[in-house]
C-alpha cells in the first residue's frame, strides 16, 4: 500500500500523511486506526521523517529562499542617482 503511493489510493498527490494512510488502511482493510497511532507505526517502520530532520530540512529551505530573495533583490534594485 505505502509503496504504491497515496495517488494510487485516490489522493491528489503521492505524499502520505498520517490521515491519508489511516483512511487508506480503513478503505483497504476495514480497520480504523487513529492518526496518532498511524504516525507511530510510520515512524516504527521508517516511513516517516524524524522530526528533527524535518525541521532541519525546513530551516535549510528557508535559508535558501532568504538567500535567493536577497540576491534577487540586490540584482533588481536600480542604482540611485
Amino acid at each position: 500500500m505505502y509503496e504504491q503511493g497515496a495517488r494510487a489510493w485516490g489522493f491528489a498527490s503521492d505524499r502520505w500523511t498520517t490521515g491519508r494512510l489511516a483512511e487508506a488502511i480503513q478503505r483497504g482493510f476495514g480497520i480504523r486506526y487513529d492518526c496518532d497511532h498511524v504516525g507511530r507505526l510510520m515512524h516504527k517502520f521508517g516511513l516517516r521523517e524524524k522530526r528533527r530532520e524535518a525541521l532541519q530540512a525546513r530551516a535549510r529551505r528557508a535559508v535558501d529562499v532568504a538567500l535567493v530573495s536577497d540576491f534577487t533583490g540586490f540584482r533588481t534594485e536600480s542604482p540611485s542617482a
